[in-house]
């Protein structure tokens, strides 16, 4: 019975310490609430554009985001709510306005599937 009651306080503690290693590490971001939408290099997402460059003129690749670069300016890394990485600032677009994102995605089904979110967009200080 004792064994038990030990295993349940360093369970605690452990779950304790990753719990405050994560919101100190979203209490330090500097960020805001994005409306974010993806896309894909198709002529529906595209229109006249769908060339597979960004408007950086960098190939189009995973991790590579369209913003109002008069909010997040061109090769400013960021970090989005739900997914595992940093994505960098690499394309702009006609309804890009504002606070607002749009991630590019491989394929139309995936962009579309995506649809429209609201996330917490942090700028990365790495």
């Amino acid at each position: 019975m004792k064994s038990w009651r030990i295993v349940g306080i360093v369970l605690g503690v452990l779950l304790a310490s990753f719990g405050s290693v994560q919101v100190a590490d979203t209490a330090t971001s500097v960020g805001r609430w994005m409306t974010v939408t993806a896309y894909c290099s198709c002529t529906k997402c595209c229109g006249e554009h769908a060339a597979g460059y960004f408007a950086s003129g960098e190939k189009v690749y995973w991790g590579g985001v369209a913003a109002d670069w008069r909010v997040l300016p061109p090769g400013t890394k960021v970090e989005i709510q739900g997914f595992i990485g940093t994505f960098e600032v690499e394309d702009t677009g006609r309804v890009i306005k504002g606070p607002r994102l749009d991630i590019w995605m491989p394929t139309h089904r995936e962009a579309k599937e995506f649809g429209k979110q609201r996330l917490w967009v942090a700028r990365n200080a790495r």
